[in-house]
């Protein structure tokens, strides 16, 4: 289980929603608000996805305040099975948030599930304003599907992205990445609202800070649980919006090791960063 393992520990708050409560509530008293996100990924079967989707429900009703939102792997509530049943699934959770004005945020997985998200998300937006969607950097098609979502009023968080895809896919080369980064946020500081800069990357957050001020209200920096604490505090003491994603759960690995172990850079950035926290 995480919490018995050090490191993991550092970056996952517990195994029951419970667990994410103090540190909730230390982030609240700072003026950083906080996303929650259950770990686990890929139910290919009915009856995971549904047993999913309690869970979810259950961590809608715990919620105390609306600036608390809650992340969606479309995966989780049965995208990989089939569309209809994440759908379906999906209009389940907007009945319970839409009741207690929670947001929800539909996270992006692997490239091979981009599209039937945007669906998913087009569908669901129409019924459900308070609903976001997660766009990852490092994908050459990015760009071509900000503009698609500009014209639903999408609220976005852009990520750099942390999936292991093919050159085909994907920019390779961090400085790619950085750029086509750099060329997405311009459009959503321009053209979006609710927009959310996810990043750990100093050269990123300081290019987003020199084109748009703090009075800009309707963005915000986001950051993962556990990665660069004291940012997280000097980013919110500046003026900008700050948010914490907390994940918590058993199913940590995937989650962990994509962001630790799969890419080298990863692995030195958090090693540097332990020193500096």
């Amino acid at each position: 289980m995480a919490k018995n393992i050090p490191l993991v520990r550092r970056f996952v708050a517990g195994t029951v929603f419970e667990d994410v409560l103090p540190h909730q509530q230390k982030l609240a008293d700072a003026g950083i608000t906080t996303t929650i996100n259950i770990l686990g990924e890929d139910c290919r079967c009915e009856q995971q996805a549904r047993a999913m989707c309690q869970i979810y429900l259950r961590a809608i009703a715990k919620i105390r305040t609306t600036d608390c939102y809650l992340s969606i792997k479309p995966t989780m509530i049965g995208l990989a099975h089939s569309s209809a049943l994440a759908s379906e699934l999906l209009q389940t959770l907007i009945v319970a948030a839409r009741a207690r004005g929670v947001f929800i945020r539909l996270d992006m997985e692997s490239s091979r599930y981009v599209d039937a998200t945007l669906d998913l998300y087009a569908e669901a937006k129409r019924q459900y304003d308070q609903l976001g969607i997660v766009l990852q950097a490092y994908l050459h098609r990015t760009v071509a599907d900000v503009e698609r979502l500009q014209k639903i009023g999408a609220h976005i968080r852009l990520c750099k992205g942390a999936y292991k895809e093919p050159a085909s896919v994907a920019f390779q080369d961090m400085h790619a990445i950085r750029k086509n980064y750099l060329k997405i946020a311009a459009i959503l500081l321009k053209n979006f609202s609710n927009t959310a800069f996810a990043t750990h990357d100093d050269e990123l957050i300081k290019a987003i800070q020199a084109c748009a001020s703090p009075q800009q209200a309707d963005f915000e920096f986001q950051m993962l649980f556990g990665m660069r604490r004291k940012t997280w505090y000097s980013i919110r003491a500046r003026g900008y919006r700050m948010r914490v994603y907390i994940p918590y759960g058993d199913n940590w690995f995937p989650y962990f090791s994509r962001r630790v172990l799969e890419r080298k850079e990863n692995l030195f950035f958090v090693l540097r960063n332990l020193i500096k926290d």
